[in-house]
């Protein structure tokens, strides 16, 4: 088995698909899911808008739309 670090925390795991570990992945549905509820609400938002609404920092947002959490609109 492939030992890997987690990309959000660094803690070492047993690597699979995902390079987040159990505790990061979940955190990171929970983001996906505020992101797309506000998305849902406000259709046409911006960046600035989604960051300043939901409290989600602009970088973690930009990381979700690169790892194709978040489609573009």
């Amino acid at each position: 088995m492939p030992l890997a670090n987690c990309k959000g925390c660094g803690k070492l795991m047993i690597s699979r698909k995902m390079p987040y570990c159990p505790d990061c992945k979940t955190k990171q549905d929970l983001l996906y899911r505020q992101i797309r509820d506000y998305l849902k609400e406000n259709p046409g938002s911006t960046l600035l808008d989604v960051h300043t609404n939901t409290g989600i920092p602009i970088s973690t947002v930009i990381e979700l739309r690169k790892e194709d959490y978040i489609p573009y609109s």
